[in-house]
Parts: structure tokens; C-alpha cells; sequence
């Protein structure tokens, strides 16, 4: 075996490793996945989906991941009611696992869940609009096991306007939006600023008293692509403490689609030497109608991102910070600020 590989086993066995967001209740929905069998790899850059299931994140060494709940109006006329019907799933999914899963709200609840041995679950929102412009809504999904809430996904929406669009929709942040941004930091429901238009992005940060994250997103300076940030948005962002997870998905890496998992580091790298090693997380968006770069085939392929990381010469520490305790620190903040305004 590879020394760093085996050195990557090493850390993952022992450290935080954590993932912000998998879109695998996709599949879990759509396929009728049965996420606690083991599924083949992907063959190459295909399929889309079925990047994770238990058995895979455990030889991966995942301890928590971040899993989306995705309604785009392509799915849906009604994203609230649809959503409700995807957390139904989720929570008999988490049930029906309940040996090996566990859905946590609070980085407590994570780290209880871990030295339980199981992997712990956390629900990203993807996208605002699910809220249907109903401030209580808020209040309601964070109940149902929300732990954060990307402001935007594919489309404009009552808070703000998504990267998809060249002008924006929504200047800024609406009205409603900085209703429903107070309201999730009195929740301390994380603000995931993935998907947004930049000039919302700068508005969304200005108006959250908790640090915001970016789920799953690249340096634009590397790819000059609407999904990744700008060293701007990167200084903004680190400046008030938040960290962005850096997305697997080549085609968002690299104009390369077939590139291999070394892009994932590059990327990796800019951020770190823009604004620093303890803004930089991982965000995979597996399952997420993605596919992984040469390399890094599924997630129990995730130790040879790690034994990549160790080979450009990131240190052991610096390692773990990215594989889940910068995100974890985050965390900790804004359900420490809950309630402030």
C-alpha cells in the first residue's frame, strides 16, 4: 500500500471526518436505494448517484455527513409539501438504521452520536424557497431535523437570487430575507451560502450574526465558474469565520471533466493560501447528479484524497482540520451565538 494512503487510513481512523453535503436521499427516493447495502462503485465518471451508502462511508472513515434535502421546482409545484414527504424518509431511514445512523441537530449531538460508534446525520435544506415565503416554516423544518438552509439552489426565490443568474433577480437580500436570516440564527440553524448570486452573497453575510459556511463550492480563481467563489467572496467569507467545502465534481474544478483527484487539493490549496488552512472543509455533493474525479470513485474512496493532501505536504493537523474540525468549530459558534441579534 502507499505509505500516505496508509498514513490517510491512519488519521481517518482516529479523526473527525466529515463530509457538508450528499445528495443521496435522491437516490434513496428515486431508486429505492437501500442505503445500508453496499452498492458497486461507479465505473469511472458514471453513474450520477450512488456514490454512498453505510457500508461505503464507513470504509471511508466518515463519521458525519451533511445530507441534502432537495425540492427544485423541476421536482415540484409545491416544495414545502414535497420536502415534508423527503424528511418523512429520512427520519424512517434514520430509524430504520438507528444501529449505525443518527440525525443530530447540534455539533453536541454529533459528537455523542460518534462516541456511539454510529455515523452521524445532519440535514442541509437545499435551497430557501421550500419555505414558500412563510417565516414560521423556519421554525417548523429546524424541528423536523434542519440543521442549515442554503439560502438559494437552482433559482431566484422570496429571500435571494441564486449564481445561475447572470443579472440578479433579487438585489441583495429581500426584505423576507433578512426576516428569515434573523430567524435562523435565533434558531442556530446554519446559513449555507452555495448556490447564491454574489451580490447576495455579500448581503446575506452582512446580515447573519453567526458565521455562514459554503457546503459545496470551488475558487473561481482556479475555474471560472458561477458555483465558485471569488478570493473576494473567500476574504469576506473567512473574515467572519466561516469556511467553504470544497466540492468533488470535476466539471466545477477544472475544464478538464475526466481530471483526477489532485484538482480537489488544488482548489483545496488556493483557499488555504488565500484566507488560511481553517477555511477550508469538504463537500463532496456525491449522489448530487455528479460524478468524482479519477480517483476518488465513491466515499470509500475518501482516504486518497487525504493521502493526496499529505503528499502536497499538508501536515497531520492540518489534515484534520479539513477533514471535519474547522466545520465543527463553525458549528460550535453559531449554536453558541443562538438567540443573538
Amino acid at each position: 500500500m502507499d505509505s500516505f494512503l496508509a498514513r490517510a487510513r491512519a488519521i481517518h481512523e482516529s479523526a473527525l471526518v466529515l463530509d457538508l453535503h450528499a445528495d443521496t436521499f435522491l437516490a434513496v427516493r428515486y431508486r429505492g436505494a437501500d442505503i445500508g447495502k453496499r452498492h458497486r462503485a461507479p465505473l469511472g465518471w458514471a453513474p450520477f448517484m450512488l456514490h454512498c451508502d453505510i457500508p461505503r462511508w464507513r470504509e471511508g472513515g466518515l463519521k458525519a455527513q451533511g445530507l441534502g434535502l432537495v425540492a427544485t421546482k423541476l421536482m415540484t409545484r409545491s416544495p414545502r409539501a414535497h420536502a415534508l414527504a423527503t424528511l418523512e424518509i429520512m427520519h424512517r431511514t434514520f430509524a430504520d438504521n438507528g444501529d449505525t445512523l443518527a440525525l443530530v441537530r447540534t455539533p453536541d449531538e454529533m459528537d455523542q452520536a460518534i462516541e456511539q460508534g454510529k455515523l452521524a446525520c445532519f440535514i442541509g435544506m437545499e435551497g430557501a424557497h421550500m419555505y414558500e415565503g412563510d417565516l414560521s416554516a423556519i421554525e417548523s423544518f429546524a424541528a423536523k431535523g434542519v440543521s442549515y438552509v442554503t439560502l438559494a439552489h437552482f433559482f431566484p426565490n422570496e429571500l435571494v437570487s441564486s449564481s445561475n443568474e447572470r443579472t440578479p433577480t433579487v438585489e441583495g437580500l429581500s426584505a423576507f430575507g433578512k426576516d428569515a436570516i434573523k430567524e435562523l440564527n435565533r434558531l442556530g440553524t446554519l446559513v449555507d451560502l452555495a448556490h447564491v448570486h454574489e451580490s447576495s452573497f455579500f448581503a446575506a453575510l452582512d446580515a447573519s450574526t453567526a458565521p455562514c459556511f459554503v457546503s459545496h463550492g470551488g475558487a473561481r480563481h482556479l475555474r471560472d465558474h458561477h458555483r465558485n467563489l471569488t478570493d473576494e467572496q473567500l476574504r469576506a467569507l473567512a473574515g467572519r469565520g466561516g469556511v467553504v467545502g470544497i466540492i468533488f465534481f470535476p466539471w466545477y474544478l477544472s475544464r478538464n471533466p475526466f481530471a483526477s483527484v489532485s484538482v480537489v487539493v488544488d482548489h483545496m490549496e488556493h483557499v488555504a493560501a488565500t484566507v488560511g488552512i481553517d477555511h477550508v472543509a469538504l463537500g463532496s455533493d456525491w449522489d448530487g447528479f455528479v460524478w468524482m474525479p479519477r480517483g476518488l470513485e465513491d466515499a470509500a474512496a475518501l482516504p486518497k484524497l487525504t493521502a493526496e493532501m499529505l503528499r502536497r505536504g499538508f501536515s497531520e493537523a492540518d489534515c484534520r482540520k479539513v477533514l471535519g474540525e474547522n466545520f465543527r468549530r463553525v458549528w460550535r459558534v453559531a449554536a453558541n451565538s443562538q438567540g443573538s441579534r
